[in-house]
């Protein structure tokens, strides 16, 4: 039996106006708030935590998210701390690679940390480091608890930028960091017990200050947010204990040797590693809206 075409047209007319009825309809029934209350919101998970070194230097971090929530108030468990929380978990990656230096942020021990905190989240809330990742999810997360925001912030699209494997490959293996190689010695100089081998996922400052001249700090930010994921801290602790297996590495007796070994090494096993380069390129898809990064 064939159908009208006629009847066909007018059949799909009907079903998008009563979707913009329904969305319509949906968009009056949600609760206003303003882009003011989640700025507040957003204030109560953004802190300093200062960092102080076995030298005396004090440097600050932040943190973001709910288990280091900063200003907490037993009475704000509403929808819109749900939205801003549901946000910030999403975004934590993203978010994650944001660090002081970005903003520029220094902390002064003649300043109050309640004052200094305000300034921190004034620069937060400010940087687009920062709302591109919270804006492209809060609608949603206002959606899902029945609210809504019409002045929301609207951020110009990033150019898109397309990085070849190579290219972009340099940046996640410098995150992969192996230690200064130590074997114990006696009193003689003599070494005895086993030699420690380890190796850490760090910001990203020892590798790529080792490894590439004038970093990109687009690279450097996307690579961040690829480098602290579960997958790749994975293959990179396997990619290091097979170095540590290879013939030529284990001739080496000098721990400062090794340690060179092991820093050259370890980089080239992560940019051959074709497990690595599919997921990377997977998460850079999953981050394009946030990175506006794409490997060809």
């Amino acid at each position: 039996m064939q159908l009208n075409r006629k009847f066909l047209t007018l059949f799909t007319l009907v079903v998008i106006a009563m979707c913009f009825i329904s969305e319509n309809s949906l968009s009056r029934s949600l609760k206003a708030v303003t882009w003011a209350d989640i700025r507040t919101e957003i204030a109560n998970y953004i802190c300093i935590e200062l960092n102080i070194q076995p030298n005396g230097d004090t440097f600050p971090r932040f943190n973001l998210g709910d288990s280091y929530r900063c200003s907490p108030d037993e009475n704000n468990s509403g929808k819109l701390a749900s939205s801003v929380h549901q946000v910030l978990e999403k975004s934590g990656p993203l978010l994650g690679g944001i660090e002081p230096h970005h903003l520029e942020v220094s902390y002064d021990a003649n300043i109050s940390l309640e004052e200094q905190n305000i300034a921190l989240q004034e620069k937060l809330l400010s940087s687009e480091m920062f709302l591109r990742p919270v804006l492209n999810r809060m609608e949603r997360a206002l959606w899902s608890q029945g609210l809504k925001c019409d002045d929301l912030p609207q951020l110009a699209v990033k150019p898109e930028r397309l990085v070849s494997w190579g290219e972009f490959s340099e940046y996640l293996a410098a995150y992969a960091w192996p230690d200064p190689v130590h074997t114990l010695t006696d009193s003689n100089g003599n070494p005895f017990g086993k030699t420690h081998y380890q190796i850490h996922i760090c910001v990203g400052i020892n590798g790529i200050s080792e490894l590439i001249e004038n970093p990109d700090e687009d690279l450097v930010y996307s690579a961040f947010v690829i480098a602290f994921q579960e997958k790749f801290i994975d293959r990179a602790f396997i990619q290091f204990g097979e170095t540590l297996e290879e013939k030529e590495f284990k001739q080496i007796t000098n721990d400062s040797l090794r340690t060179e070994y092991l820093r050259r090494r370890l980089p080239e096993r992560i940019i051959q590693d074709g497990k690595i380069q599919r997921y990377a390129a997977a998460k850079l898809k999953e981050y394009f809206n946030d990175l506006r990064i794409r490997m060809n």
